[in-house]
């Protein structure tokens, strides 16, 4: 199973999608076992609503039978394309056909994914796909990008694979089951097969060697359901099978579950396979891994040394994202989570405590849920309204709150979208610019509030991503992609145009204009890493940029959410190791 990377989940949403992949590797009597989070306890069993009814098709090519709905013709056509290459691909690497082809269903987005009744277990927003041990099924939805896409197809398809080598097909997996590897083996071979390393592996890793913060092998050899950071144990492992690949060869790699098939110790697996156990392997990866990062600390800064925490986890369940100023920026509105349940919170910044629980009585009323996806809380320039995304139903909702009356003002619904992200207002306080998800892509609009009349502003198959109006309301800034990285466009809505103002080799994200409106901070990976630029629009022609080193150090995963400018401050929010809120200070914007 596969997390996603653009909904930064805390521990405990990552618990869930362990647990939930914990069924699809374990033998049936150890299922219980591996059901381990209290989320995943209280929603097992339960029967689930369905919003549609499904009109199933099915296309069936030389290695799989592909189940998808009659609208999504073309979204089934790239998904066949992309499973076959994978399959050659893995095929190739492992050295193994399948036994039989595996059925395999692609929904058009997470929230219908949530509805398949394929698994019992509720499929929180971190589940990116699930392949399913016992039938060989696999159940991926649709987010917008065609890259995660491929990437998911690919990785679900080697446990596919997995499973098949290790038993010996569906049948003798139920009537004499062998056990599986430990996960890092299985996530890191599904990983090694989806891609080599990119630039958010490499800062995930670099992070936590220069911070001290890798999990020792001993350690992600047992369960995962508790580990501090299960999203770093996936970048490890898939780094374990490139460093055997690379040093012992990729044959060895070939070679782990069918040595694994008769020894199911991880020693002595590791001992006839590498001639060395566990604790040499670790120490290895690891020395291999200080050298090439430690030469990095010459040039780079750590974070503590230009910035100052706002918020602090107080626990491992406990998450703060999405921050958005207040008309004074002495306050954020934030979503939080203590594991249990989802709030948006206003938080004081002088001493970090909490002045109001903006959603208290809103669940099961307002909406079934918060979201956790980029930018689903914002605050108006206005200070009195404060704009808060919500999952009711089949879709998401955006729920209007007035900040000085403490009440509900409007509940915003868009027919055809499923889900709502990266919400931008305009300096008038009148005006949302947002990311909607629905007929199979990912499009910027624009709502008025009090007219409720939505604009799409695009429509490309591709991903757009993270609008930010300028400050004086007449442009758009967005990330898009085109091809397979992110360009920076800016949308102009006198001339009702497109334009390109950055488009590198590499990707540009997360544009946020400054007060002057001639220069825009991103975020690019244009020297290999996330680090922040200024690039002046005024210069355009001399692509003037600027490069603030040490952001990328702190564990920030491409989460620099909603880089919120007052001045020459800015937000940052820090989710990979402790879960908190940074607020910094630069000087020279």
């Amino acid at each position: 199973m596969r997390p996603t990377l653009n909904a930064a989940e805390k521990i405990s949403r990552f618990a869930v999608v362990l647990a939930i992949a914990g069924i699809c590797w374990s033998p049936p009597a150890a299922v219980a076992q591996d059901i381990v989070s209290s989320q995943l306890r209280q929603g097992f069993g339960m029967n689930k609503v369905r919003y549609k009814d499904f009109d199933w098709h099915f296309v069936e090519s030389e290695h799989l039978l592909l189940y998808y709905e009659p609208e999504f013709t073309d979204l089934a056509d790239s998904a066949v394309e992309y499973l076959e290459e994978g399959y050659a691909h893995i095929s190739a690497l492992m050295r193994h056909e399948l036994s039989t082809k595996p059925p395999i269903v692609i929904f058009k987005s997470h929230y219908e994914f949530q509805q398949t009744n394929i698994i019992q277990s509720f499929l929180p927003p971190g589940v990116a796909g699930f392949a399913e041990p016992l039938r060989y099924r696999m159940v991926i939805p649709f987010n917008g990008d065609l890259d995660d896409f491929r990437n998911v197809l690919v990785h679900e398809l080697m446990h596919i694979f997995q499973y098949d080598i290790i038993n010996r097909g569906p049948v003798k997996r139920i009537s004499n089951p062998i056990a599986n590897p430990p996960t890092w083996i299985m996530e890191g071979l599904a990983e090694f097969a989806t891609q080599e390393s990119n630039t958010i592996d490499e800062m995930v890793l670099r992070d936590a060697v220069l911070t001290d913060e890798l999990l020792p092998l001993e350690v992600m050899n047992s369960s995962w359901n508790y580990l501090p950071n299960p999203f770093l144990a996936y970048k490890q492992s898939h780094s374990l099978m490139e460093y055997i690949a690379a040093n012992f060869g990729p044959e060895k790699v070939s070679r782990i579950l069918r040595v694994w098939d008769s020894q199911t110790d991880t020693d002595k697996l590791l001992e006839r396979l590498l001639d060395m156990d566990m604790r040499a392997l670790d120490e290895r990866w690891q020395a291999h891994m200080r050298k090439k990062y430690w030469p990095l600390l010459q040039n780079r800064d750590y974070v503590s040394e230009f910035a100052t925490r706002i918020l602090q986890a107080d626990d491992i369940y406990r998450l703060y994202m999405a921050p958005s100023w207040s008309l004074g920026g002495d306050m954020l509105a934030t979503l939080s989570t203590d594991g249990v349940e989802q709030h948006v919170d206003i938080i004081r910044l002088s001493n970090g405590r909490l002045v109001e629980r903006v959603t208290e009585n809103m669940r099961a009323v307002v909406y079934d849920d918060l979201t956790f996806n980029d930018g689903t809380v914002s605050w108006a320039p206005n200070g009195r309204s404060i704009a808060l995304v919500g999952k009711k139903g089949a879709g998401d909702v955006v729920v209007l709150w007035d900040r000085y009356d403490k009440e509900i003002v409007d509940v915003l619904s868009f027919d055809g979208l499923e889900i709502v992200e990266g919400i931008d207002w305009a300096p008038d306080s009148r005006r949302m610019a947002f990311i909607g998800t629905g007929f199979g892509q990912s499009d910027v609009y624009i709502v008025d509030v009090q007219s409720k009349e939505l604009t799409q502003l695009t429509g490309t198959p591709q991903r757009d991503a993270q609008p930010n109006f300028s400050p004086d309301g007449k442009r758009l800034a967005f990330s898009s992609k085109r091809g397979s990285q992110f360009d920076i466009k800016v949308y102009d809505f006198e001339t009702q145009r497109v334009s390109t103002l950055l488009s590198t080799p590499t990707d540009d994200l997360w544009p946020e204009w400054l007060p002057t409106g001639d220069r825009l901070l991103f975020v690019s990976t244009r020297d290999g890493i996330n680090d922040l630029f200024l690039y002046d629009i005024k210069h355009s022609d001399e692509a003037a940029h600027r490069e603030y080193t040490g952001v990328s150090l702190a564990p920030i995963l491409d989460n620099l959410r909603r880089l919120r400018e007052r001045g020459a401050d800015v937000v940052l929010l820090n989710t990979f190791y402790d879960f908190e809120l940074i607020y910094a200070f630069f000087n020279g914007f």
